[in-house]
């Protein structure tokens, strides 16, 4: 192969959901075509020095050269290292004969790994052309950005027949080469029928592109995914999209700052399984899950376009807020601590939906306001010595800012109840609405000149320091607390 034919077909990106180790000629970040190894045009600029009628294909090898003698050299170094402790060992035992089987062992050993390491690092590349004539090929491919590399291949099919493979790349279809006109060339492989395209395949432990074995869009911090994992990401999820989400999974004993700008702000920010770390995040982001944590510090500063967040099976957490808070959601969780460092954060004077902590089955729950020293401390043990029909997967409280019998705004908490006509409220804010509108009903009465008889209320009187007859476990003022002292039986029903 010609040297330009070599620079054509010289990868780009190298895909990679971590770092495992350097690679001569790239660098090692997160770009337009994910998270891998890109073509370091820096280091090969450097690498031709005055020379500049090198070719790119050129510059690499003399990296990869200069690569090659550095580790031959260090390995060297690390084995006379090695002889050195023998001889020691030798010298101090007076076993000398084993000593000097042993170093030699492992002499040949090291060069044995090392043509092996040398054989590992090549990058080959094998082209495939294929005669395709059906209307559907079995193949599913990635045509957005980067290149249009083979994702799935259908048993059977006849792109399965004809042998191609995942991560195959489509380089050229009836003559046109997908590098040079990329819109004219998806359009035929989007339409698919008779054609001649020609695939690229790389092979190597080093030859791995994005896209190899399924769709590479969500980008993952810290591990891979098993197929459990994958579901219950997207479970998490919702109707987010694979290709907005940014997860840091299996993160462990590590402290991280996420900068404004290291990820996009349409983003949903997902961490699962990290344990014993600590997290600030910085940057805009659209949402944040929080799932299967455990001793884990998150410091939240940057601004959450839907101020929403979500903890879901958690432990020893501590969630420490700068920002705005809309909805905080926490499901079956133990030992969370939530700290709002401003009330301005948490507090919404207009609307019943403004900002707000529900959560279920939670066990040692706190949440405190900083500067104004107000503080909640609450759980699923808690509720149940008040609530005696609690299930803990599904009975929900809400923890908000609400108007008290005074006037003033005060963190209240509610459980939370389904009504009659569907909606969701809360057994306070049920009986409120209710003397309104009967209120409403006698002046609209009044004003047309008629006499509405106040229907008496079938149900028992209370006095406010009396358990609630209807078996809520609850006193009366804090169950039903209706101003005619009437239990009515009726508070919802948990969903």
């Amino acid at each position: 192969m010609s040297s330009d034919a070599a620079d054509a077909h010289l990868p780009e990106f190298i895909a990679a959901e971590t770092f495992t180790e350097s690679k001569d000629g790239y660098a090692f970040r997160a770009g337009d075509q994910g998270t891998g190894y890109y073509l370091d045009h820096d280091a090969l600029e450097k690498a031709a020095g005055d020379d500049k009628s090198m070719t790119r294909h050129q510059r690499l090898m003399k990296l990869r050269e200069e690569g090659a003698r550095r580790r031959q050299q260090e390995r060297i170094d690390a084995e006379k290292k090695r002889e050195e402790k023998l001889a020691a060992k030798a010298t101090s035992t007076n076993k000398n004969d084993e000593a000097l089987s042993e170093l030699q062992t492992r002499m040949h050993d090291l060069a044995v790994a090392g043509q092996a390491a040398a054989e590992e690092d090549e990058i080959k590349i094998e082209y495939h052309v294929k005669e395709m004539e059906g209307e559907r090929w079995g193949l599913r491919a990635r045509l957005t950005g980067g290149p249009v590399i083979i994702t799935t291949v259908t048993r059977d099919s006849e792109g399965h027949q004809k042998g191609v493979q995942v991560g195959d790349v489509i380089v050229e279809i009836s003559g046109i080469s997908v590098e040079a006109n990329r819109e004219t060339a998806l359009e035929l492989i989007k339409k698919g029928g008779k054609h001649t395209v020609k695939f690229e395949r790389y092979i190597g432990r080093r030859a791995q592109m994005v896209g190899i074995g399924g769709d590479a869009s969500t980008i993952v911090q810290g591990g891979t995914l098993s197929k459990e994992e994958e579901v219950k990401l997207q479970a998490m999820l919702g109707s987010a999209k694979n290709k907005d989400t940014v997860a840091y999974f299996g993160k462990e004993g590590v402290t991280e700052v996420i900068a404004e700008g290291a990820v996009e702000s349409k983003a949903c920010l997902v961490f699962a399984g990290c344990k014993s770390s600590t997290f600030t995040i910085n940057a805009t982001c659209t949402k944040i899950f929080l799932q299967d944590c455990h001793d884990v510090i998150f410091n939240f500063n940057g601004r959450v376009l839907t101020s929403t967040f979500e903890a879901f099976r958690c432990t020893d957490l501590s969630l420490n807020f700068d920002t705005k808070v809309g909805t905080l959601q926490i499901d079956m969780c133990t030992k969370v601590t939530v700290v709002i460092v401003k009330k301005e954060h948490f507090f919404e004077s207009h609307g019943v939906n403004g900002s707000m902590l529900v959560w279920a089955g939670c066990h040692d729950l706190q949440l405190s306001i900083k500067d104004s020293g107000e503080a909640i401390a609450t759980g699923f043990a808690q509720m149940k010595e008040e609530y005696h029909d609690l299930v803990e997967e599904r009975s929900q409280f809400r923890i908000k800012y609400e108007k008290n019998s005074a006037g003033d705004f005060k963190l209240m908490q509610n459980r939370i109840v389904r009504l009659a006509n569907g909606f969701f409220s809360t057994a306070r804010e049920k009986a409120i609405h209710e003397e309104r509108e009967e209120a409403m009903l006698r002046n609209m009465a009044a004003s047309m000149g008629i006499t509405i008889n106040k229907a008496k209320p079938q149900g028992i009187k209370c006095k406010p320091n009396e358990p609630c007859p209807h078996g809520s476990g609850k006193k009366y003022k804090k169950c039903c607390n209706r101003l005619d002292g009437i239990c009515t039986g009726n508070q919802g029903e948990d969903w």
